[in-house]
């Protein structure tokens, strides 16, 4: 096997268990809102009660963001992903003996959060070492539409969490388990010992000093990603966490809407990774300028997925199918955007891109513990589901124009190799 045969075969299998792990991670993290249809019924909970049990996840999982990626680069990103999908598991698998003890169940989900607020760092820092940059917008895709598929099988085993609920959460803890054996198995590494597609072999990574930390925490370029990200975020943790209740109040019983619910997350799946390689093709193919590419990606998808939210808010009385086929179209554009902030990371962040994940997923967490909160207390107070999707559209736009005002496409730490690039 030549060097360059190998290299394929291995930066290949990273991205495979990436994409794998943020299935099961997604589906550790959202199953709550499914079953909670059925959990809150038995136990009388209001609404903004499980806006709380919702949005505890996100307490613990802002909390980890930075320290996920200072520990993937200092003791390796194969090493932290390991012991958090490890405690992700147990963590999931506890629900079921928590449910009883509303501070207990809390405690739990902050405890899931926390331990899965490593895992997206320590995917950023595997690709800023195995991929080149004209390949990080299909890598990117393809990982990040691990989370549609996630959703995907939570709203479709909707009819099992109607049925045994407890259940779920066990099957959820095993899958997880299975996944940390198989990456064991695999001996994935944190770096190609071989050049890559680009003829490089990545450095490591040099210490982040007061000047780098300074540079990830104010620059206009890092700060443009921050903003877009929560946005983005935003958005998806509101269709994540509330569609299926939103559905389940238009008349359509657990064990059906599934089906329908997860169509837009398909479409997502899709837009994630047409996006990549169509932002690839640009850059490699067209000579696209980086910048051009990354802001023209985001500029799509704010766009249609505002106009698709719209469509929903406009046309509220209409069926509840009518509001998924907006979500098709909306949420299915809109997942270009990964091609946007997510793949902007490793051009500005560089050799400390796992870092940089860490503080732009801490300020996105703050969409999922902000957005549920808020999405829970608006329909409790105004029943007007209108105004909880109207949310969306605010957040998708101006975090936009921040976006095409402020992104850069270099390396805010001024590589070489970065720079010529651009």
């Amino acid at each position: 096997e030549t060097e360059t045969g190998r290299w394929m075969k291995d930066h290949h299998t990273v991205a495979l268990f990436c994409f794998l792990s943020n299935i099961v991670c997604y589906i550790d993290r959202y199953s709550m809102s499914t079953s909670i249809i059925v959990i809150s019924k038995q136990h009388n909970w209001p609404e903004h009660t499980q806006g709380y049990v919702m949005s505890a996840f996100f307490w613990g999982y802002l909390c980890t963001q930075v320290l996920g990626g200072y520990l993937a680069r200092k003791y390796g990103g194969r090493n932290v992903l390991v012991l958090a999908m490890t405690a992700a598991s147990i963590m999931v698998g506890a629900v079921p003996f928590c449910v009883h003890y509303f501070p207990l169940l809390l405690a739990v989900r902050v405890a899931l959060g926390l331990a899965e607020g490593f895992v997206m760092p320590s995917h950023h820092h595997l690709a800023s070492q195995w991929y080149p940059h004209s390949e990080r917008a299909t890598c990117a895709g393809f990982v990040s539409s691990g989370m549609r598929i996630g959703l995907a099988l939570v709203l479709l085993c909707s009819g099992v969490a109607a049925y045994d609920w407890r259940l779920f959460f066990y099957a959820q803890a095993a899958l997880g388990m299975v996944w940390v054996a198989a990456f064991l198995v695999a001996g994935v590494t944190d770096g190609p010992a071989v050049a890559n597609s680009d003829g490089q072999v990545p450095a490591q990574p040099a210490p982040l000093d007061r000047r780098g930390w300074k540079l990830l925490l104010t620059h206009s370029a890092a700060l443009a990603v921050y903003a877009v990200h929560f946005g983005h975020n935003w958005g998806n943790y509101f269709f994540s966490s509330w569609l299926p209740k939103y559905l389940a109040s238009r008349g359509m019983k657990l064990t059906e809407l599934g089906y329908y619910a997860v169509l837009p997350y398909v479409c997502t799946f899709l837009g994630n990774n047409v996006s990549g390689i169509i932002s690839d093709w640009l850059v490699k193919k067209r000579n696209w300028p980086l910048v051009k590419t990354r802001k023209t990606m985001q500029l799509f998808a704010a766009t249609s997925g505002s106009i698709a939210v719209m469509g929903i808010v406009v046309f509220l009385d209409a069926s509840p199918v009518t509001h998924v086929i907006f979500l098709c179209a909306g949420l299915g554009l809109e997942g270009f955007s990964t091609s946007s902030y997510m793949v902007n990371m490793l051009d500005v962040g560089a050799q400390h891109a796992g870092v940089m994940m860490g503080i732009s997923n801490t300020i996105a967490a703050f969409a999922g513990v902000g957005g549920n909160v808020l999405t829970g207390w608006l329909l409790e107070l105004t029943n007007s589901w209108a105004l909880a999707f109207s949310t969306n559209i605010v957040a998708y736009m101006l975090t936009l124009f921040i976006y095409l005002y402020a992104a850069g496409a270099s390396s805010i730490f001024k590589t070489v190799e970065q720079t010529e690039l651009i």
